[in-house]
């Protein structure tokens, strides 16, 4: 087909059938926003991460606080040698690479269709982008609570490619082959 689509499926545990109720909560409906419509708010970023990023809010769960949103950034290059601390959050953070690579210092380059879930406690970074990002975004579990170690890391553009995932899927941890540099 000529129209392509990409569905990405998000779950909170394992899919399972469940029994069919007729109670309804109308704060838990999802609403139609148009991204498109929407200005990029670099006032919602934690302003401990990197200067020029940018949130479109999709969504925040009226009970749990969970969000989702658009996330951006421009490329960014960085000087040799530059570091900076690693983070973690109280609830798991769950991200999609939509375009761009997002480079994390201590598991290799994410390029578009990357995921990766981070679980409550599992610090990751530093990152940054040298293509600039678009990503989707979510928590489970909470708000977006960024917490920053107090150690800073090395930073390197060529980070060593090291998945983290369960044994029935390392076959699929391959890294993408390197876009042409025209």
């Amino acid at each position: 087909s000529e129209h392509v689509a990409v569905l990405l499926n998000l779950f909170y545990g394992e899919p399972k059938l469940a029994p069919r109720t007729l109670a309804m909560d109308d704060k838990l409906l999802v609403e139609f926003v148009d991204p498109l419509a929407m200005d990029w708010d670099a006032g919602l970023v934690d302003p401990q991460l990197s200067k020029g990023v940018a949130i479109k809010p999709l969504r925040t769960d009226p009970y749990t606080q969970e969000v989702s949103f658009l996330y951006c950034s421009p490329p960014h290059r960085v000087p040799p040698g530059m570091a900076k601390p690693q983070w973690t959050h109280p609830m798991v953070e769950e991200l999609y690479v939509i375009e761009g690579d997002y480079v994390w210092a201590d598991l290799g380059r994410m390029r578009r269709g990357g995921y990766c879930w981070w679980r409550e406690g599992v610090y990751h970074g530093p990152s940054g982008t040298d293509t600039g990002y678009n990503l989707f975004v979510r928590t489970v579990g909470g708000p977006l609570v960024n917490q920053f170690a107090t150690e800073k890391r090395p930073f390197t553009w060529t980070p060593e490619h090291r998945p983290v995932l369960p044994r029935e899927l390392a076959n699929y941890g391959q890294p993408l082959a390197d876009a042409p540099n025209y």
